[in-house]
């Protein structure tokens, strides 16, 4: 397993939110930002299952969520559900309604049956209850005759608690990467009283130097990647037109530039799952599918460190099938070598 910070694994067997309809979905995501979980309060587990469910389906082009709190026409009024999926497959619509029921007990069947009664009465194709603790057997077996999908959703505590007795306490490594950035070659053109910053020599068309790198590597392994190693991106021939912004945001033109990074520093952490703060899991019961979420402000911010093992070298990492994150780090960036030659008109990089 390897889950990246840059880009996203999809392994998921069917889909547990869209009928007759597939769906990728990822063992990891990464959510940012995260729902206050401090006090006991429904509608705040209704806020985190709709931040998830929305994150779950954000690779469906033609699904949409609505929730909490949405009301539906059905043959008896109008019946409130809390989360509404609504999506297109060719020319068929079709309506998933979600429910998320925040009890301090296993639900029972008397859920199943009034949820789906609920389901018939708006037309919905598919239904699914949401937990944070599990269904009675009983409630397992009638769902899976209705078409009924039942998921739990772990947070906080209750996963810390559970993660070993689940087997998810996976293995993780996290790498963590310093570039440093520098343009190079092409020509740009200044008028005389033209002023860039120094900071405004670290971008390119707006974007940081370093974040071009971020491109660069995604598709590149840990063990390719080595310290003091040059990477070098032409933009030459581009169509577009590459360009800086002075002092007072007017766009310079470059004519195909380069850009050229280095690996100033690789450091290498080794721990496991429970040593990650801020995990979620949404569990299919009867499928066994399960999704983790990530906060990436947690990575950013280092708190994996202190439970996790450092190391300077990949290779002395335990041999285990791992799940990975990387973090890139911004270092210095070079000024480029023409910077003097800016008050004569023209300069090459």
């Amino acid at each position: 397993m390897r889950a990246v910070l840059a880009a996203l694994v999809y392994v998921r067997r069917r889909s547990i939110l869209c009928p007759k309809q597939t769906m990728k979905s990822p063992i990891f995501k990464f959510v940012k930002g995260t729902t206050n979980l401090m006090k006991n309060d429904g509608k705040i587990f209704e806020r985190l299952c709709s931040e998830l469910i929305t994150i779950m389906s954000s690779s469906e082009k033609y699904t949409s969520v609505e929730g909490p709190r949405v009301l539906l026409s059905g043959h008896d009024g109008e019946r409130e559900f809390d989360i509404v999926l609504r999506s297109k497959v060719s020319s068929i619509n079709l309506l998933t309604v979600i429910e998320c029921r925040d009890h301090q007990s296993k639900l029972d069947v008397t859920h199943i049956d009034g949820f789906h009664s609920k389901m018939q009465d708006v037309g919905a194709n598919k239904g699914i209850i949401i937990s944070p603790i599990g269904f009675t057997s009983t409630a397992v077996s009638k769902a899976k005759r209705l078409g009924v999908t039942l998921l739990t959703c772990l947070h906080g505590e209750r996963f810390s608690d559970s993660v070993v007795d689940m087997g998810l306490d996976v293995p993780f490594i996290v790498t963590e990467l310093v570039l440093n950035a520098a343009l190079s070659g092409g020509t740009i053109e200044f008028k005389k009283e033209t002023i860039v910053s120094d900071e405004q020599w670290g971008y390119l068309n707006g974007k940081p130097l370093y974040q071009y790198a971020l491109e660069a590597l995604s598709d590149i392994s840990d063990t390719d990647i080595e310290v003091n190693q040059e990477i070098v991106i032409q933009l030459r021939g581009s169509l577009s037109k590459d360009w800086i912004l002075d002092d007072s945001n007017n766009r310079i033109p470059i004519a195909d530039p380069d850009i050229i990074f280095e690996v100033s520093k690789i450091q290498y952490y080794f721990g496991y799952l429970s040593g990650i703060e801020d995990v979620k899991i949404m569990s299919d019961i009867i499928s066994g599918e399960r999704t983790l979420f990530l906060n990436p402000l947690e990575f950013f911010s280092g708190t994996y460190q202190s439970k996790f093992t450092k190391y300077n070298i990949l290779s002395e990492i335990p041999e285990v099938n791992a799940a990975r994150a990387r973090i890139y780090k911004p270092g210095g960036f070079d000024f480029p070598d023409f910077i003097h030659k800016i008050k004569n008109g023209e300069g090459s990089l």
